[in-house]
């Protein structure tokens, strides 16, 4: 996502609100998880990889696929729809 650089107001419990549109560009749910990585005196923000590839939970997180993770309910879900060999 190419776009000019945006301030976000820090409220006075230290927190910030991700845009929407942003939040969209990246797949964040909402409630999701971020990871913030702080280096010398820059922070990078991205989204976590330890959450459900499907409905973004990241309790249960039991089974792994081509690199993503996916929680048992998914699982569960998935084995019900797909055709038995």
């Amino acid at each position: 996502m190419n776009a000019p650089k945006i301030k976000l107001l820090v409220d006075s419990l230290g927190r910030v609100v991700i845009p929407k549109a942003v939040r969209s560009a990246f797949d964040i749910p909402t409630p999701g998880e971020v990871e913030l990585e702080v280096s010398g005196t820059e922070m990078t923000l991205r989204k976590s990889s330890t959450a459900c590839a499907i409905c973004g939970s990241v309790s249960n997180l039991n089974y792994e696929t081509e690199g993503k993770l996916i929680c048992s309910s998914c699982f569960e879900k998935l084995k019900e729809v797909s055709p038995h060999e």
